[in-house]
């Protein structure tokens, strides 16, 4: 049998084999930043959705970013599926893959 590399998305192992297209995956499954993306990690401080833009807060920095969505970006929330609406919102945390500031993923939480 011929087997495929595995690779691992975030924390989630995806192992593909040629023969008889098996396929594993583990749960819980996560977003993965698309190859050239950059993460960046704080606390969302402003919210603008009209304009498809947030301001996350960036302790680490001591500075605030403004970071762009497009439709195609995935959302997350504590874990699970979201949309847009919910998991953009002033004083989550969020972890962002984005390239050149316009987000393709954005994994937020609620502060405890």
């Amino acid at each position: 049998m011929k087997l495929l590399p595995a690779i691992l998305i975030s924390g989630s192992l995806v192992a593909g084999a040629y023969a008889g297209s098996a396929f594993v995956r583990t749960a819980p499954f996560s977003i993965a930043p698309l190859p050239g993306a950059e993460d960046v990690s704080g606390e969302i401080s402003a919210v603008d959705l009209e304009a498809n833009t947030f301001t996350l807060w960036v302790e680490g920095d001591a500075s605030n970013i403004q970071i762009s969505v497009t439709d195609e970006t995935v959302y997350m929330l504590n874990g699970e599926a979201s949309t847009k609406e919910d998991a953009l919102k002033v004083g989550h945390l969020a972890n962002v893959a984005h390239e050149e500031l316009v987000a393709s993923s954005v994994s937020a939480s609620t502060p405890e």
